[in-house]
């Protein structure tokens, strides 16, 4: 047998951060990311390998972490605008203890990484400025920087990965989305 140690060397990623398409118009897409990757000036997103650069942000909430970017239709090609369709927003209230959850996005600190886990306590009513929100922990932990994505096994957006409410030692908040769909 060998062992090897770091010998091939590695694309960084410090600056990429996962996002989620959930809503489009005539001649827009709105990406779901985290208020971290929207803060840079020069703003790039990649859809299937067609990268498109010159991206506005729509609204940022630091409260939150979350931002909404603004990506023109016109600038992706057409397997990209096949792709790139919206997720169904889900009811993150429907969540149970024993519900299996699917993250996407950078679960694993790395852009394209994905992961399941299982919901394993929901905590309700955590105060938050203007109210409160439940929080999922999972059996997992899951990386919080990059923008990790939480689905229900149906494919809907269910909330994300964040650490704004302290991460325990073998598990990782999940924030719902139910309580944050109307500043979206």
């Amino acid at each position: 047998t060998a062992e090897f140690e770091d010998e091939w060397p590695q694309e960084e990623e410090n600056e990429q951060f996962s996002g989620v398409v959930i809503a489009e118009n005539d001649s827009n897409l709105y990406v779901l990311t985290l208020a971290e990757a929207a803060e840079s000036d020069n703003i790039n997103v990649n859809f299937s390998n067609n990268y498109v650069s010159g991206i506005k942000s729509k609204n940022a909430d630091n409260i939150s972490g979350l931002a909404v970017l603004t990506v023109a239709k016109e600038a992706l090609n057409e397997e990209s605008l096949k792709l790139a369709k919206p997720v169904e927003l889900g009811n993150s209230y429907t969540v149970g203890r024993g519900d299996m959850l699917i993250e996407l996005g950078s679960p694993k600190g790395i852009t394209h990484s994905s992961a399941y886990t299982w919901a394993s306590y929901i905590s309700i009513d955590n105060s938050i400025s203007d109210g409160s929100t439940r929080i999922i922990y999972t059996d997992n932990v899951c990386d919080t920087q990059k923008g990790s994505w939480v689905f229900n096994t149906s494919g809907e957006l269910v909330g994300w990965a964040g650490n704004r409410f302290g991460e325990r030692e073998n598990s990782t908040p999940v924030i719902c989305l139910s309580d944050f769909k109307g500043g979206l």
